[in-house]
């Protein structure tokens, strides 16, 4: 009777607060909160207007207006990009088209198509089509910048018939844009 009850007691390593997937409802506002933070106002677009000398610092050399670079000038703006955006509305639109949700899939690849015109912006080649592949390919190809911009038109011309389709569960609150 003792060893009866030691399987369900022992099986404590499963957070049940722990999210193994989420809806689409619960992705989108934190994505498009990380759109607005990281495409639109994060150091890369800081470092941009440093180096078209569009604004400057009020600090002593060495400092970004100078142009000394470091590998941290682009490691945040790489992996904020790719990991908290990119990635992400990856698996939005994977989530999307399982769920046969067309509105969001359509609103996942606008938002995908903006924030790879602002990868390709500025760093020319990227990795897009072999990417997203988890573990299964650490080191995917990089694809031009003018296959990027195709890829992006290609993305578009998708959403637009995904939104107007507009099958599937709608956004609600969820969707500050």
């Amino acid at each position: 009777a003792t060893f009866a009850g030691c399987k369900k007691y022992l099986n404590v390593n499963q957070d049940k607060n722990d999210l193994t997937s989420a809806s689409e409802a619960l992705l989108l506002s934190p994505l498009e909160e990380g759109m607005a933070n990281y495409v639109c106002g994060a150091y890369n677009a800081v470092l941009v207007n440093y180096w078209m000398q569009n604004m400057t610092l009020n600090q002593s050399v060495p400092n970004d207006v100078t142009y000394v670079v470091t590998h941290g000038s682009f490691d945040q703006p790489w992996y904020n990009l790719y990991t908290t955006c990119l990635n992400n509305l990856h698996i939005l639109n994977t989530l999307a088209l399982t769920d046969s949700n067309s509105t969001y899939a359509g609103i996942s690849k606008v938002l995908t198509v903006y924030t790879l015109g602002s990868a390709t912006d500025l760093w020319g080649d990227i990795p897009f089509s072999k990417a997203f592949q988890g573990t299964g390919n650490t080191t995917p190809a990089y694809d031009s910048q003018e296959t990027i911009y195709t890829t992006m038109q290609t993305l578009l011309d998708s959403a637009i018939t995904e939104l107007n389709s507009a099958t599937g569960t709608q956004p609600g609150s969820d969707d500050f844009i």
